[in-house]
C-alpha cells in the first residue's frame, strides 16, 4: 500500500512540475513577443523587467497609441518617452499599468493622459484578455486587477497551464515564436500608427443604434481624482487631452458634454490643464482617420502639430526642462 501511495505520490509529483515548467515556458515566450495580444503582452513584460524608466508616458486606451508616437516627443522635447495606451480599456485596467510601473521603474517626470468617453466607465469584461495570461504568477496586481472580471475562473488563477486550455490563439502564437516563424512587430515604444483609410466602422455603429450612452461610474471618477492627487504628491505632472474624434462619431454619444465636463472639473480642481483637440477643424476631414475614433498615420502627422507645442509649454511651466 506504501509504495502505491508512493507512486502516486510520484506521479503527481512530477505532473506538478512538468506542468509549472511549461506554464513557464508558454508565458515567458508569449509575454516577451512583440505581436501577441496586439503587442500589449510585450508592454506588461516591459514594465515588469525594468526596461522603461522614461520621463514622458502616455495613458490611455487604443486612441492613445494609435495617435501619440513617443519618437516625435523624444524628438521635439529631448526627453524620453514611451506609450503605455492599452487596447480596448477604460481608466481601471489602464491605472494597473501606472501601478505596476511605479512599482518595478522609476516615477516619470510627464503624464500624458489621453482621455475619451469611454475612459471612466467600468467595463463587464476584460477586452483582449490574452494579454493576461503570461502573467498570472508575475504579479498579485494581475490578479487583484483581473479577478473584478469575469473572464478566467478560480481553477485558472491557481492551477498551472489550465488558462491556457481551448486558447487556440495563444498557443498558436507561442508554436510561432518557438519555431522562429517570422512576426509583424506590433508597436514601437507601445505606439504604432495605422495606414488605413476611412472603413465602415462608423456605418455599423449608426446601423444599429442612432445614439449611445455612455456610463460615469463614480467610483472611477473618484479614483481618477485620486490617481491625479496621487501624481501631484509625487511630483508627477500630469496634463489630459481629448485627441481628435471625428464629429461623425462624437455626434453618436448622447452625453458627450457631460462626460467631457467631469474632465473640465478634475482638471480644474486638481489644477492641471485639459486640452480638448475634438473641437479642432481636423475632426471634420475623414482623410485623417480610419474610423470615427482613431487617426491614421496622416492624422497622427497633423495632430503632431496640434499638441506637440501646447506639450513643449507645460512641460517648460513644470520645470522639467
Amino acid at each position: 500500500m506504501k509504495k502505491f501511495l508512493l507512486k502516486i505520490a510520484l506521479f503527481f509529483c512530477s505532473v506538478s512540475i512538468i506542468a509549472i515548467a511549461s506554464d513557464i515556458w508558454i508565458s515567458k515566450t508569449l509575454a516577451t513577443s512583440e505581436s501577441y495580444a496586439m503587442g500589449d503582452a510585450k508592454i506588461w513584460n516591459d514594465i515588469l523587467d525594468k526596461e522603461i524608466n522614461d520621463e514622458v508616458l502616455i495613458y490611455g486606451s487604443s486612441r492613445a497609441w494609435r495617435h501619440f508616437d513617443p519618437e516625435v516627443i523624444e524628438q521635439e522635447t529631448g526627453m524620453q518617452a514611451y506609450n503605455f495606451g492599452v487596447d480596448g480599456h477604460a481608466f481601471d485596467i489602464q491605472h494597473l499599468r501606472h501601478e505596476l510601473y511605479l512599482k518595478y521603474n522609476k516615477a516619470p517626470k510627464v503624464i500624458i493622459y489621453s482621455v475619451d468617453v469611454n475612459t471612466l466607465g467600468m467595463q463587464k469584461g476584460l477586452y483582449n484578455d490574452e494579454q493576461f495570461l503570461p502573467f498570472f504568477y508575475s504579479d498579485s496586481l494581475f490578479n487583484a486587477y483581473t479577478k473584478k472580471y469575469t473572464n478566467f475562473s478560480s481553477t485558472e488563477y491557481h492551477i498551472p497551464l489550465t488558462r491556457y486550455s481551448g486558447r487556440k490563439k495563444a498557443l498558436t502564437y507561442f508554436i510561432k515564436e518557438t519555431i522562429h516563424w517570422p512576426q509583424s512587430k506590433m508597436r514601437t515604444k507601445g505606439f504604432k500608427a495605422s495606414d488605413e483609410t476611412w472603413n465602415t466602422d462608423y456605418e455599423k455603429a449608426r446601423k444599429n443604434k442612432t445614439s449611445y450612452h455612455k456610463d460615469i461610474d463614480q467610483n472611477m471618477v473618484k479614483r481618477f481624482d485620486s490617481f491625479l492627487k496621487e501624481a501631484h504628491s509625487k511630483h508627477i505632472s500630469v496634463i489630459l487631452m481629448y485627441t481628435p474624434e471625428h464629429l461623425l462619431g462624437q455626434s453618436l454619444i448622447e452625453n458627450r458634454e457631460a462626460i467631457i465636463s467631469v474632465f473640465d472639473s478634475l482638471a480644474k480642481a486638481n489644477k492641471i490643464p485639459f486640452i480638448d483637440y475634438s473641437k479642432d477643424t481636423m475632426n471634420t476631414n475623414k482623410d485623417y482617420f480610419y474610423n470615427s475614433l482613431h487617426l491614421n498615420a496622416k492624422g497622427v502627422k497633423a495632430f503632431n502639430t496640434l499638441y506637440l507645442e501646447d506639450l513643449k509649454k507645460f512641460i517648460d511651466s513644470s520645470g522639467h526642462q
